[in-house]
């Protein structure tokens, strides 16, 4: 325990002079050391609070990207294709019903034995390049469906376990952040029973210099004169 000091110094009528020295930065140095880890703690849980939330506000960019290409694929891309498949499928079939009624007039050429050619009006590349097309647009909704499964069934549960884990993160600083808090809290009051320690024998001190200083009067006061 940090005590308070008495000093004496004796005056040229031969009284004696006492004053109390304080034991000046004692409760401040014990104070500092007490709350230099505390201090470098608050430091260490700030970086870590701020670097959390760097991480938190990039997991969230990043989903926030990966949950745009889903909606966009989902609302958009996909329905685009599949209707420009649905009217490839009826040029497709427009064009087998004309195939059809120019089988029928071959057959009727064939019969009435003309060597004239009848007019055909199938456009049978057209049936092949639209065919292609159907193939291409289909694998590709395909790739794109398969894309949002696994976005549903993976990507969304490796994103929710991130969050879980981050949040895991934030209550584990929180708590350490309330025991600093709390420590803190204990070594003040630490601090101030001690400041009262103090100040208790300060004031006992004190106490002694008066009696010190009246019974030096009633010496002076009772010793003959010279």
């Amino acid at each position: 325990m940090a005590t308070t000091t008495l000093n004496t110094t004796p005056t040229t009528n031969g009284d004696i002079s006492t004053t109390l020295v304080e034991p000046s930065g004692v409760q401040q140095n014990f104070e500092s050391a007490t709350n230099l880890s505390f201090k470098e703690q608050f430091v260490s849980l700030k970086e870590q609070f701020v670097n959390l939330k760097n991480e938190i506000t990039a997991l969230c960019e990043d989903f926030a990207k990966k949950k745009a290409r889903y909606y966009h694929l989902m609302n958009e891309e996909i329905p685009r294709l599949k209707n420009y498949i649905n009217g490839c499928r009826e040029m497709v079939k427009e064009q087998e019903a004309l195939k059809v009624r120019d089988e029928i007039k071959i057959k009727e050429q064939e019969m009435a034995l003309e060597k004239k050619t009848p007019n055909l009006e199938c456009n049978h590349r057209l049936i092949r390049d639209f065919t292609v097309v159907i193939q291409n647009c289909t694998l590709e909704v395909q790739k794109y469906e398969e894309e949002l499964e696994f976005f549903r069934t993976h990507i969304c549960l490796t994103y929710l376990r991130n969050f879980e884990a981050l949040l895991d993160r934030y209550n584990s600083l929180a708590s350490q952040s309330n025991f600093v808090n709390e420590s803190i809290q204990e070594e003040r009051e630490s601090i101030q029973e001690e400041r009262e320690s103090i100040q208790e024998e300060r004031e006992s001190i004190q106490e002694e210099l008066n009696q010190i200083r009246n019974q030096r009067v009633q010496n002076v006061q009772q010793s003959p004169s010279t």
